[in-house]
């Protein structure tokens, strides 16, 4: 006789089969499209990917885990740690959607370089790297703390700012070819001239006719928006521009040193936090240097300009009280 031989093998293989702890629930995997198949009794419950890092997998574990099926079976079959399902299931059983989404991404939730991360730094590189190649990283990572509140070191950051500079490379234009003479119209030199002073004709008495028109005001190219530190030195604006007549030679480095005060350096050492570039474009002349900035400090710093000073915060604070008006119920 010969031997039954089923033509297709089958592919689909129970991993999960009923028991006294679990009466109801089995679940196939397929090898062929590498698919879990879940059933309740006889009905097919879901069909989800067996993709051990893919949420759906990581759920139904979590499902079969708080519907008390054996730990061991689960952790044999779906290759993952007591302590692990355990933290899932829990976080299922509780039901906040914030806290199940940090404990399903597991060890990458807390990763420091998020996608909002890097979209925020590949924006800035390329504004801040068209101006100058050099000290973007330090920027950018200053820039990340004070947004996300996230530190990040350069070599975190080497990988994204190398590709975006060998990105940046590639697509610096190239020369322009030289555009072609177009060919000549077949009309006559004498009918073209003539079309063209009857253009200039009619485009003078539209003019004339229309001298109230609206003028266009809008701007040749269109206005890029800058990210700017030290923003708020502007409402002290008027301020800086007193303490810059203290000083006929160098008084924009005494304007420098009061707007590095309100950024909040409280000597020169601490003007290495400032973003000189930025500053620059709100009060004009600056000195990064910290050598160059200690040379000034000895050459203006005499007793002249300390009383000019003085004199000048007290003329200052008689002229803030005359403004100052009080409210007496008695008068």
């Amino acid at each position: 006789m010969e031997e039954l031989i089923p033509k297709h093998q089958p592919t689909r293989q129970c991993i999960i089969g009923v028991d006294k702890k679990n009466p109801i629930f089995t679940v196939f995997r397929e090898i062929k499209d590498q698919r879990l198949y879940v059933y309740w009794g006889h009905e097919l419950l879901e069909v989800i990917n067996d993709d051990r890092h893919s949420a759906d997998y990581k759920l139904l574990v979590a499902r079969l885990y708080n519907a008390g099926l054996k730990k061991k079976n689960l952790q044999e079959q779906f290759d993952v740690d007591p302590k692990t399902m355990k933290r899932w299931a829990n976080a299922l059983k509780e039901g906040d959607a914030q806290k199940l989404s940090l404990v399903l991404a597991g060890q990458s939730a807390s990763r420091k370089l998020t996608e909002q991360v890097r979209c925020f730094a590949r924006m800035r590189f390329e504004q801040i790297y068209a101006k100058s190649h050099y000290g973007y990283s330090q920027i950018i990572r200053c820039e990340v703390k004070i947004i996300f509140g996230v530190s990040l070191s350069g070599e975190t950051l080497r990988p994204l700012f190398k590709e975006l500079r060998h990105k940046n490379i590639s697509n610096e234009p190239t020369a322009p070819e030289e555009q072609k003479p177009e060919k000549g119209c077949e009309c006559s030199t004498a009918e073209s001239d003539a079309d063209s002073n009857n253009q200039a004709k009619n485009k003078e008495t539209v003019t004339e006719a229309n001298r109230k028109q609206s003028t266009d005001l809008s701007p040749a190219q269109p206005i890029e928006p800058k990210w700017c530190h030290h923003l708020g030195t502007l409402l002290l604006s008027q301020s800086l521009i007193d303490i810059t007549h203290l000083h006929k030679t160098n008084g924009w480095i005494l304007k420098q040193w009061m707007a590095c005060l309100f950024s909040g350096a409280i000597n020169i050492e601490q003007t290495k936090f400032i973003n000189f570039e930025d500053l620059q474009c709100l009060i004009g002349q600056t000195q990064s240097t910290l050598k160059n900035q200690r040379d000034l400090l000895v050459k203006i710093a005499d007793k002249a300009l300390l009383k000019t000073i003085l004199r000048y915060n007290i003329e200052k604070n008689q002229a803030d009280q005359k403004r100052t008006f009080y409210y007496d119920p008695h008068t």
